[in-house]
């Protein structure tokens, strides 16, 4: 039938299609504003977390 690794692309084709599906927030240009949020990020080594710290300000 499927080995694992198949499986495992399947799965992970449809977690991000059902991660997709929403009603997203866009403003005026179509672009979602996040200036008056706080987004928290959770980084697994610290590499990642200079990158998201430099990226998200």
């Amino acid at each position: 039938m499927y080995n694992n690794s198949k499986l495992g692309v399947i799965w992970l084709i449809g977690a991000l299609f059902l991660a997709s599906c929403g009603t997203p927030i866009a403003g005026p240009g179509g672009t979602i504003d996040f200036s008056g949020r706080t987004i928290q990020v959770a980084a697994t080594t610290g590499y990642v977390a200079d990158v998201v710290r430099n990226v998200g300000g």
